[in-house]
């Protein structure tokens, strides 16, 4: 199972991609910036900004929740998994 709130350090994609083994959806990045880098480098690199996109945590998955744009999605991302990506564009 996971938790609907994250350690800031992993990967949202990671964590719903069921290909992988438990200990890699899990697994957590040394510094937030190296896990920056890994989300915008292998999962958004080919994604349009305004590109509609689902929230892959399992939870979400399943309620089959769909984001109108990246943005959006970083949003949901910081708000409901408490994981900020790069950049946050909302004040807390």
């Amino acid at each position: 199972e996971f938790p609907v709130v994250c350690q800031k350090t992993q990967c949202i994609f990671c964590i719903g991609n069921e290909r992988l083994p438990y200990e890699q959806r899990t697994r957590t990045f040394n510094r937030v910036s190296h896990m920056w880098d890994h989300v915008e480098n292998v999962h958004l690199s080919k994604v349009p900004a305004e590109q509609r996109i689902i929230c892959y945590h399992p939870v979400c998955k399943a309620q089959g929740l769909v984001l109108d744009h990246v943005m959006h999605f970083k949003n949901h991302v910081a708000r409901v998994h408490k994981i900020d990506l790069r950049p946050r564009v909302f004040p807390y």
